[in-house]
């Protein structure tokens, strides 16, 4: 809701070298409190390449990997193969100090500290009133927060039969690992790259004039104040199609709301297919339908593309 808000928020065992051996980062380490301790946080964050956080070695113990799938402009997934039915696991990268910025916990979760990041985990059946196993497909989030408020979560869904949250737990552990290594963009071969990869969605507002609160920021959105106006934009991944229809503004250059305060504009060319196999284009979506909205994202389109 938090996110839509902005544009309108294993069966394995952890390898030797584990999270404890090789501390995080300092700036992970620091509870993130001035203005330019959250954006400089955000910043690093933005270079990470989810991806590559990937523990494949020990996901290859429940079931055959398929290939890497972009998830926004901070993760990264995978379906399974496994021997139960197919499976899947997400992987996304988190920042933000504002409330929300992590979701709510239920009061059921489960809280410990591992190698200097408070990690929860999250069953499917917290979100039950009576704990009881939910019919179908099986699933369990991890999160992983360092002090400053930056980390990432990781998902596991599994066949009905299974649990997954002592494996999902072990991967989380597994991908501590590779976030005390801080991988760049461009370390995964093979994943495709877009024109969203490492983008600061504040750039293009800040250009403009805007007041950037440093509290209200996440990877991939913008929240900001321009023309005494509260809006914000995000960068996301949508299926082409989705621009085939719908009102478009008089230069024909996105799509107007319908329905609800969200403009949409393409960034360019499709270049990848997810997991249903359709073809997704890189975009921007802009809060609101105001003069100050038509700015901003033609000052995007702009900036990406060129006037």
């Amino acid at each position: 809701m938090r996110r839509l808000l902005l544009a309108a928020a294993l069966l394995v065992t952890v390898v030797a070298c584990g999270p404890q051996d090789q501390p995080p980062a300092p700036y992970w380490t620091v509870e993130a409190t001035t203005d330019d301790q959250v954006f400089e946080m955000l910043r690093q964050a933005r270079g990470i390449e989810a991806c590559a956080l990937i523990p494949r070695t020990e996901l290859a113990e429940l079931g055959t990997p398929g290939p890497d799938q972009l998830r926004r402009t901070e993760g990264c997934g995978m379906t399974l193969t496994t021997p139960g039915g197919p499976s899947s696991f997400d992987l996304m990268v988190v920042a933000g100090i504002f409330d929300g910025a992590w979701s709510i916990d239920p009061d059921t979760s489960k809280s410990r500290t591992v190698g200097g990041a408070t990690v929860v985990t999250i069953e499917d059946r917290d979100s039950r009133t009576d704990r009881s196993i939910p019919e179908g497909e099986r699933w369990c989030r991890v999160d992983v927060k360092y002090p400053a408020s930056v980390g990432f979560r990781v998902s596991l869904h599994m066949p009905a039969s299974s649990d997954p949250c002592p494996a999902a737990e072990r991967l989380a552990e597994a991908a501590m690992a590779k976030w005390t290594e801080q991988p760049q963009h461009g370390t995964t071969p093979g994943l495709p790259r877009s024109i969203l990869t490492g983008v600061d969605p504040c750039a293009v507002p800040v250009a403009l004039g805007a007041s950037i609160a440093a509290n209200e920021q996440q990877l991939g959105a913008c929240s900001f104040r321009l023309d005494g106006v509260h809006t914000g934009i995000l960068f996301d991944y949508y299926p082409e199609a989705s621009f085939a229809v719908g009102r478009r503004d008089d230069r024909g250059r996105y799509i107007l709301p319908d329905g609800y305060a969200l403009m949409k504009g393409q960034l360019g060319p499709s270049f990848t297919v997810d997991e249903d196999n359709r073809p997704l284009v890189p975009a921007v979506s802009v809060g609101g339908d105001t003069p100050t909205s038509h700015r901003v994202m033609n000052a995007v389109l702009d900036h990406f593309l060129g006037s």
